[in-house]
Protein backbone atom coordinates (compact mmCIF):
# COMPACT_ATOMS: atom_id res chain seq x y z
CA UNK A 1 0.00 0.00 0.00
CA UNK A 2 1.65 3.60 -1.21
CA UNK A 3 1.88 5.91 1.20
CA UNK A 4 0.56 9.98 0.08
CA UNK A 5 3.76 12.48 0.58
CA UNK A 6 4.28 14.32 3.96
CA UNK A 7 3.75 17.74 2.31
CA UNK A 8 0.29 16.13 0.37
CA UNK A 9 -0.52 14.92 3.65
CA UNK A 10 0.58 18.06 5.78
CA UNK A 11 -1.57 20.57 3.47
CA UNK A 12 -4.63 18.05 3.44
CA UNK A 13 -5.05 18.49 7.24
CA UNK A 14 -4.01 21.89 7.89
CA UNK A 15 -6.92 22.40 5.33
CA UNK A 16 -9.44 20.46 7.31
CA UNK A 17 -8.87 21.63 11.30
CA UNK A 18 -9.25 25.17 9.84
CA UNK A 19 -13.16 24.00 9.77
CA UNK A 20 -12.98 21.12 13.09
CA UNK A 21 -15.10 22.23 15.94
CA UNK A 22 -13.61 23.33 19.30
CA UNK A 23 -11.61 20.81 21.27
CA UNK A 24 -13.32 19.20 23.11
CA UNK A 25 -12.82 15.96 25.57
CA UNK A 26 -13.21 13.76 22.89
CA UNK A 27 -10.79 15.34 21.09
CA UNK A 28 -8.24 13.78 23.16
CA UNK A 29 -9.53 10.20 23.42
CA UNK A 30 -10.15 10.06 20.34
CA UNK A 31 -6.63 10.72 19.00
CA UNK A 32 -4.79 9.70 21.99
CA UNK A 33 -4.04 6.44 20.53
CA UNK A 34 -2.35 7.05 17.53
CA UNK A 35 -0.66 9.92 18.87
CA UNK A 36 1.21 7.94 21.33
CA UNK A 37 1.50 5.09 18.43
CA UNK A 38 3.12 7.39 16.24
CA UNK A 39 5.46 8.89 19.00
CA UNK A 40 6.82 5.57 19.08
CA UNK A 41 7.58 4.84 15.89
CA UNK A 42 9.00 8.11 15.03
CA UNK A 43 11.07 7.41 17.72
CA UNK A 44 11.91 4.02 16.65
CA UNK A 45 12.96 5.50 12.85
CA UNK A 46 15.82 8.25 14.88
CA UNK A 47 16.83 5.66 17.16
CA UNK A 48 17.63 2.97 14.27
CA UNK A 49 18.79 6.06 12.05
CA UNK A 50 21.17 7.02 14.26
CA UNK A 51 22.36 3.10 15.07
CA UNK A 52 23.27 3.07 11.41
CA UNK A 53 25.21 5.70 11.12
CA UNK A 54 22.82 7.46 8.69
CA UNK A 55 22.62 11.16 9.35
CA UNK A 56 19.03 13.36 9.94
CA UNK A 57 18.44 14.29 6.48
CA UNK A 58 19.47 11.02 4.63
CA UNK A 59 16.26 10.02 2.38
CA UNK A 60 16.23 6.80 4.49
CA UNK A 61 15.71 8.45 7.79
CA UNK A 62 13.05 10.72 6.19
CA UNK A 63 11.13 8.32 4.78
CA UNK A 64 11.17 5.98 7.75
CA UNK A 65 9.70 9.15 9.86
CA UNK A 66 7.48 10.21 6.90
CA UNK A 67 3.74 8.71 8.24
CA UNK A 68 4.50 8.56 11.95
CA UNK A 69 5.68 13.07 11.84
CA UNK A 70 2.68 13.33 9.95
CA UNK A 71 0.04 11.34 12.29
CA UNK A 72 1.76 13.00 15.20
CA UNK A 73 0.95 16.68 13.60
CA UNK A 74 -2.50 15.51 12.46
CA UNK A 75 -3.30 13.81 15.84
CA UNK A 76 -1.28 16.14 18.17
CA UNK A 77 -3.17 19.33 16.96
CA UNK A 78 -6.95 17.72 17.80
CA UNK A 79 -5.33 16.39 21.16
CA UNK A 80 -3.73 19.96 21.55
CA UNK A 81 -7.41 21.70 20.67
CA UNK A 82 -9.29 19.16 22.80
CA UNK A 83 -6.61 20.17 26.58
CA UNK A 84 -6.97 23.82 25.35
CA UNK A 85 -10.72 23.83 25.13
CA UNK A 86 -11.55 21.07 28.16
CA UNK A 87 -9.16 20.83 30.63
CA UNK A 88 -7.17 23.45 33.86
CA UNK A 89 -4.23 24.23 32.38
CA UNK A 90 -1.15 24.79 35.39
CA UNK A 91 0.30 27.89 34.73
CA UNK A 92 3.97 26.72 34.87
CA UNK A 93 2.62 24.43 32.20
CA UNK A 94 0.98 27.04 30.15
CA UNK A 95 3.81 28.68 27.57
CA UNK A 96 5.01 24.64 27.15
CA UNK A 97 1.78 23.63 26.04
CA UNK A 98 1.13 26.83 23.76
CA UNK A 99 4.41 26.00 22.33
CA UNK A 100 3.10 22.41 21.28
CA UNK A 101 -0.27 23.78 19.83
CA UNK A 102 1.78 26.46 17.87
CA UNK A 103 3.59 23.49 16.09
CA UNK A 104 0.96 21.15 14.89
CA UNK A 105 -0.64 24.52 13.94
CA UNK A 106 2.00 25.64 11.66
CA UNK A 107 4.00 22.58 10.27
CA UNK A 108 3.12 21.70 6.98
CA UNK A 109 6.06 19.29 5.18
CA UNK A 110 8.33 17.02 6.84
CA UNK A 111 11.53 18.63 8.61
CA UNK A 112 14.62 18.50 6.72
CA UNK A 113 17.03 16.75 9.49
CA UNK A 114 14.50 14.44 10.95
CA UNK A 115 17.19 14.05 14.25
CA UNK A 116 17.27 18.08 14.47
CA UNK A 117 13.50 18.16 14.82
CA UNK A 118 13.42 15.69 17.41
CA UNK A 119 15.75 16.88 19.52
CA UNK A 120 13.51 20.23 19.48
CA UNK A 121 10.02 18.77 19.53
CA UNK A 122 10.54 15.49 21.87
CA UNK A 123 9.59 17.48 24.82
CA UNK A 124 6.30 18.81 23.64
CA UNK A 125 5.61 15.77 21.86
CA UNK A 126 5.65 14.27 25.69
CA UNK A 127 4.16 17.33 27.07
CA UNK A 128 1.34 17.00 24.86
CA UNK A 129 0.89 12.93 26.03
CA UNK A 130 1.07 14.12 29.79
CA UNK A 131 -1.51 16.70 29.59
CA UNK A 132 -3.39 14.72 28.21
CA UNK A 133 -3.28 11.76 30.48
CA UNK A 134 -2.80 13.55 33.61
CA UNK A 135 -4.50 17.39 33.64
CA UNK A 136 -7.64 17.63 35.28
CA UNK A 137 -10.74 18.78 33.22
CA UNK A 138 -11.82 22.59 33.48
CA UNK A 139 -14.53 23.45 36.50
CA UNK A 140 -16.79 26.61 35.44
CA UNK A 141 -16.28 29.01 38.33
CA UNK A 142 -12.76 29.06 38.47
CA UNK A 143 -9.68 31.06 36.76
CA UNK A 144 -10.60 28.13 33.88
CA UNK A 145 -13.33 28.60 33.13
CA UNK A 146 -16.00 31.67 34.13
CA UNK A 147 -18.67 33.15 33.01
CA UNK A 148 -18.42 37.34 31.77
CA UNK A 149 -22.47 38.63 30.46
CA UNK A 150 -23.37 36.06 28.06
CA UNK A 151 -20.06 34.67 27.31
CA UNK A 152 -18.16 31.29 28.60
CA UNK A 153 -14.52 32.31 28.58
CA UNK A 154 -11.83 29.35 28.75
CA UNK A 155 -8.74 30.73 30.30
CA UNK A 156 -6.35 28.45 28.18
CA UNK A 157 -3.24 30.08 29.48
CA UNK A 158 -3.47 30.24 32.97
CA UNK A 159 -3.97 34.21 33.59
CA UNK A 160 -4.72 34.80 36.62
CA UNK A 161 -5.18 38.12 39.11
CA UNK A 162 -4.87 41.44 38.22
CA UNK A 163 -3.95 40.71 34.05
CA UNK A 164 -7.15 38.46 34.55
CA UNK A 165 -9.39 41.06 36.28
CA UNK A 166 -8.77 43.76 33.76
CA UNK A 167 -9.24 41.56 30.87
CA UNK A 168 -13.07 40.60 32.21
CA UNK A 169 -13.58 44.95 32.56
CA UNK A 170 -12.72 44.59 28.87
CA UNK A 171 -14.95 42.62 28.09
CA UNK A 172 -17.61 44.06 29.90
CA UNK A 173 -16.72 47.34 28.49
CA UNK A 174 -17.48 45.14 25.17
CA UNK A 175 -20.96 44.14 26.17
CA UNK A 176 -21.94 47.61 27.20
CA UNK A 177 -21.42 49.22 23.91
CA UNK A 178 -22.84 46.43 21.64
CA UNK A 179 -25.72 46.58 23.85
CA UNK A 180 -26.33 50.16 23.24
CA UNK A 181 -26.04 50.68 19.14
CA UNK A 182 -29.11 51.19 18.32
CA UNK A 183 -30.18 50.92 14.57
CA UNK A 184 -28.77 47.41 13.26
CA UNK A 185 -31.94 45.07 14.44
CA UNK A 186 -31.17 41.81 16.40
CA UNK A 187 -27.56 43.05 17.05
CA UNK A 188 -27.33 41.83 20.42
CA UNK A 189 -28.02 38.08 19.32
CA UNK A 190 -24.29 37.90 19.13
CA UNK A 191 -24.12 37.85 22.69
CA UNK A 192 -23.34 34.53 23.23
CA UNK A 193 -20.94 31.42 22.83
CA UNK A 194 -17.40 30.68 24.22
CA UNK A 195 -14.32 32.89 24.36
CA UNK A 196 -11.09 31.82 24.25
CA UNK A 197 -8.28 33.56 26.04
CA UNK A 198 -5.10 31.90 23.51
CA UNK A 199 -1.61 32.97 23.65
CA UNK A 200 0.61 33.41 20.28
CA UNK A 201 -0.92 30.60 18.32
CA UNK A 202 -1.79 32.17 15.28
CA UNK A 203 -2.66 35.98 14.27
CA UNK A 204 0.27 36.78 15.77
CA UNK A 205 -0.84 40.92 15.48
CA UNK A 206 -3.92 40.48 16.26
CA UNK A 207 -6.34 41.16 19.56
CA UNK A 208 -9.34 38.95 19.00
CA UNK A 209 -10.26 37.03 15.96
CA UNK A 210 -14.07 35.40 15.21
CA UNK A 211 -13.24 31.71 13.79
CA UNK A 212 -16.85 31.00 11.84
CA UNK A 213 -16.21 27.38 11.70
CA UNK A 214 -16.74 27.36 15.16
CA UNK A 215 -18.49 30.05 15.79
CA UNK A 216 -16.25 31.05 18.61
CA UNK A 217 -14.42 34.17 19.50
CA UNK A 218 -10.37 34.16 20.38
CA UNK A 219 -8.54 37.16 22.31
CA UNK A 220 -4.95 37.19 22.57
CA UNK A 221 -3.24 38.04 26.41
CA UNK A 222 -2.39 42.52 25.69
CA UNK A 223 1.51 42.79 26.08
CA UNK A 224 0.23 45.92 28.24
CA UNK A 225 -3.09 45.76 29.54
CA UNK A 226 -6.62 45.87 28.14
CA UNK A 227 -7.94 48.73 27.22
CA UNK A 228 -9.83 50.84 24.68
CA UNK A 229 -8.14 48.99 21.55
CA UNK A 230 -8.96 45.31 22.41
CA UNK A 231 -12.53 46.02 23.59
CA UNK A 232 -12.89 48.04 19.77
CA UNK A 233 -11.64 44.59 17.83
CA UNK A 234 -13.71 42.22 19.88
CA UNK A 235 -16.96 44.23 18.78
CA UNK A 236 -15.54 44.23 15.42
CA UNK A 237 -14.87 40.33 15.60
CA UNK A 238 -18.49 40.09 17.37
CA UNK A 239 -19.80 41.73 14.36
CA UNK A 240 -18.05 39.05 11.91
CA UNK A 241 -20.56 36.68 13.52
CA UNK A 242 -23.70 38.86 12.93
CA UNK A 243 -22.72 39.40 9.10
CA UNK A 244 -22.22 35.86 8.68
CA UNK A 245 -24.85 34.40 10.93
CA UNK A 246 -27.85 36.83 11.72
CA UNK A 247 -27.57 40.20 8.70
CA UNK A 248 -30.32 39.69 5.74
CA UNK A 249 -29.56 39.19 2.30
CA UNK A 250 -30.89 42.47 1.60
CA UNK A 251 -28.78 44.55 3.98
CA UNK A 252 -25.44 42.76 2.44
CA UNK A 253 -26.44 43.53 -0.88
CA UNK A 254 -27.16 47.26 0.15
CA UNK A 255 -23.88 47.31 2.31
CA UNK A 256 -21.90 45.88 -0.60
CA UNK A 257 -23.51 48.73 -3.01
CA UNK A 258 -21.89 51.33 -0.48
CA UNK A 259 -18.74 49.92 -0.27
CA UNK A 260 -18.46 50.02 -3.99
CA UNK A 261 -19.76 53.69 -3.82
CA UNK A 262 -17.03 54.18 -1.42
CA UNK A 263 -14.19 52.67 -2.57
CA UNK A 264 -14.12 54.57 -5.58
CA UNK A 265 -15.50 57.93 -4.45
CA UNK A 266 -13.34 61.16 -5.38
CA UNK A 267 -10.94 62.67 -2.85
CA UNK A 268 -8.24 64.88 -2.64
CA UNK A 269 -4.81 62.91 -1.76
CA UNK A 270 -2.18 64.27 0.35
CA UNK A 271 1.02 63.66 -1.69
CA UNK A 272 3.95 64.51 -0.62
CA UNK A 273 5.73 67.91 -1.28
CA UNK A 274 9.55 68.83 -1.64
CA UNK A 275 11.22 68.66 1.99
CA UNK A 276 8.61 65.66 2.84
CA UNK A 277 9.77 61.86 3.61
CA UNK A 278 8.90 59.66 1.30
CA UNK A 279 6.96 56.04 2.17
CA UNK A 280 9.74 54.10 0.62
CA UNK A 281 11.82 51.82 2.54
CA UNK A 282 15.45 50.60 1.62
CA UNK A 283 16.92 47.53 2.44
CA UNK A 284 20.16 48.09 5.24
CA UNK A 285 19.04 51.60 5.92
CA UNK A 286 18.49 53.04 9.56
CA UNK A 287 15.90 51.37 11.15
CA UNK A 288 12.53 53.83 10.48
CA UNK A 289 15.16 56.35 8.19
CA UNK A 290 13.02 57.33 4.78
CA UNK A 291 14.36 59.29 2.10
CA UNK A 292 12.89 62.96 1.70
CA UNK A 293 11.58 64.83 -1.65
CA UNK A 294 14.60 66.75 -3.01
CA UNK A 295 12.38 67.39 -6.54
CA UNK A 296 9.35 66.64 -8.20
CA UNK A 297 10.04 66.61 -11.91
CA UNK A 298 9.23 64.63 -14.89
CA UNK A 299 6.76 62.05 -13.19
CA UNK A 300 9.12 61.59 -10.62
CA UNK A 301 10.46 61.85 -7.18
CA UNK A 302 14.01 62.55 -6.67
CA UNK A 303 15.93 62.09 -3.47
CA UNK A 304 18.92 60.88 -1.74
CA UNK A 305 19.75 57.46 -0.76
CA UNK A 306 21.57 56.81 2.52
CA UNK A 307 24.66 56.56 0.58
CA UNK A 308 23.96 60.12 -0.80
CA UNK A 309 23.27 58.97 -4.15
CA UNK A 310 20.53 60.74 -6.18
CA UNK A 311 17.65 58.01 -6.81
CA UNK A 312 14.49 58.64 -8.37
CA UNK A 313 11.08 56.56 -8.07
CA UNK A 314 7.81 57.12 -10.17
CA UNK A 315 5.24 59.58 -8.54
CA UNK A 316 2.50 56.61 -9.95
CA UNK A 317 3.70 54.20 -7.29
CA UNK A 318 3.43 56.58 -4.44
CA UNK A 319 -0.01 57.54 -5.75
CA UNK A 320 -0.92 54.20 -5.57
CA UNK A 321 0.71 53.81 -2.02
CA UNK A 322 -0.80 57.22 -0.50
CA UNK A 323 -4.53 56.14 -2.32
CA UNK A 324 -4.31 52.76 -0.41
CA UNK A 325 -3.69 54.35 2.78
CA UNK A 326 -4.40 58.19 3.37
CA UNK A 327 -6.81 57.70 0.43
CA UNK A 328 -8.40 54.82 2.06
CA UNK A 329 -8.39 56.71 5.79
CA UNK A 330 -10.34 59.76 3.48
CA UNK A 331 -13.41 57.21 2.25
CA UNK A 332 -13.30 54.60 4.97
CA UNK A 333 -14.05 54.48 8.59
CA UNK A 334 -10.61 53.30 8.74
CA UNK A 335 -7.92 52.15 6.18
CA UNK A 336 -8.72 49.01 7.73
CA UNK A 337 -12.17 48.84 6.21
CA UNK A 338 -11.16 49.17 2.98
CA UNK A 339 -10.18 45.42 2.54
CA UNK A 340 -13.71 44.37 1.78
CA UNK A 341 -17.48 44.99 2.33
CA UNK A 342 -17.59 42.41 5.36
CA UNK A 343 -14.40 44.52 6.89
CA UNK A 344 -15.79 47.81 6.40
CA UNK A 345 -18.92 46.88 8.01
CA UNK A 346 -17.23 45.47 10.89
CA UNK A 347 -15.45 48.54 11.17
CA UNK A 348 -18.49 50.85 10.89
CA UNK A 349 -19.84 49.30 13.38
CA UNK A 350 -17.59 48.60 16.14
CA UNK A 351 -16.84 52.74 15.31
CA UNK A 352 -20.15 53.64 16.02
CA UNK A 353 -20.37 51.70 18.99
CA UNK A 354 -17.13 53.62 20.90
CA UNK A 355 -18.82 56.75 18.79
CA UNK A 356 -16.14 58.06 16.53
CA UNK A 357 -18.25 56.64 13.19
CA UNK A 358 -18.98 60.27 11.18
CA UNK A 359 -22.05 61.08 10.95
CA UNK A 360 -22.30 60.44 7.12
CA UNK A 361 -20.69 57.34 7.27
CA UNK A 362 -23.14 56.32 10.01
CA UNK A 363 -26.35 57.59 8.19
CA UNK A 364 -25.64 54.89 5.64
CA UNK A 365 -25.42 52.37 8.59
CA UNK A 366 -28.73 52.70 9.91
CA UNK A 367 -30.28 53.50 6.52
CA UNK A 368 -29.59 50.02 4.90
CA UNK A 369 -32.06 48.09 7.21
Amino acid sequence: MSHPSSKRVALRYFVAREISAAGSERDITANLPAFESAYADLKKAVEDGKSRGLAGDHMVVRRWANVPWVQLMENGYKIAEGIQGSRSIPARSAKGIEMAHRLYYRSRKMPTDVYKWWKTNQKRLLLTTIAAKTWTEKQEGTDDLFRVGPFLVHNTIGASGAKLEVFKKMLETAIKKIKGIRGIPGFKKVLYGDIYLVGQITKAHTAAWYDPSEDAIYCRVAKAKWGFDEAFALVHELTHRYWRKFMSREAKAKWESHHMNVKYEKVDLPMPQVGDELPVRFKGAPRGWRPRVEEIQGGLYWYRAPNDQRQSIPSMRIRKFVNSTKGAELRFPTAYSAKNEEEHFCEAVASEAFGSLKDAHSKVLVSIW
